[in-house]
């Protein structure tokens, strides 16, 4: 706490916690550079096996990862201690790869509305990411949803799989110019009583003395 603390990141040295699967939290410490490079290399549902003091390795996750205000340096890290026995329940996240023809084609926008899903299984078995291939988007409207994903039968999706992953959307210019067309007002040609344009009114009889 407080000053320790500073010390040991004075020391090339971050303060972490691991939690979880029964057991009580423990403060632990890390190697800063270790742990960079791990932080770049494992994804968040990469199982990380930690060995502390020469005990047996315990499976973790890497959750909660605090990092300076200014700069990238990492302050603190949480890793979730699991069971490779037990089913869990993560957030997986969605990639997406290939070319979608209609943003060249009809100079659409593709967009990625859906960033991960929630799968349960093995930590063994879930992967770190999803790949969605946007190849297959050739119109303007086209879309890809949940049920598009090829999961795995020995893991469950508990995400609705008619929710929209990725689709084509018109460019904003093609958009600005439906809506001012629609807008527009509509000239009508209107003729005037007497059937000419500028035609004099008749005038008042004048009124009797």
């Amino acid at each position: 706490m407080g000053k320790k603390v500073k010390r040991l990141r004075w020391q090339g040295i971050v303060p972490a916690n691991i939690y979880g699967h029964g057991a009580p939290s423990t403060a632990i410490q890390v190697q800063a550079a270790d742990l960079a490079g791990l932080v770049r290399t494992a994804g968040r549902n990469e199982i990380v096996y930690l060995t502390l003091d020469g005990q047996a390795e315990r499976p973790t996750l890497l959750r909660h990862i605090q990092r300076e205000v200014l700069g990238n340096g990492i302050v603190h890290v949480d890793f979730q201690e699991i069971s490779l026995t037990e089913t869990v329940r993560l957030d997986v996240p969605i990639h997406l790869v290939g070319v979608a023809p209609a943003v060249d084609a009809y100079q659409g926008a593709l967009l990625h509305s859906l960033q991960s899903v929630s799968i349960e299984g093995l930590a063994t078995d879930v992967p770190s990411h999803f790949e969605v291939d946007v190849s297959g988007l050739e119109e303007i409207g086209a879309s890809l949803h949940v049920r598009d994903i090829a999961i795995p039968p020995n893991l469950t999706l508990h995400t609705d799989q008619d929710l929209v992953i990725a689709s084509i959307a018109s460019t904003a210019r093609e958009r600005a110019e439906a809506e001012a067309l629609a807008e527009a007002p509509v000239e009508v040609e209107v003729e005037t009583a007497a059937g000419e344009e500028g035609a004099a009114e008749p005038e008042a009889e004048e009124a009797e003395e």
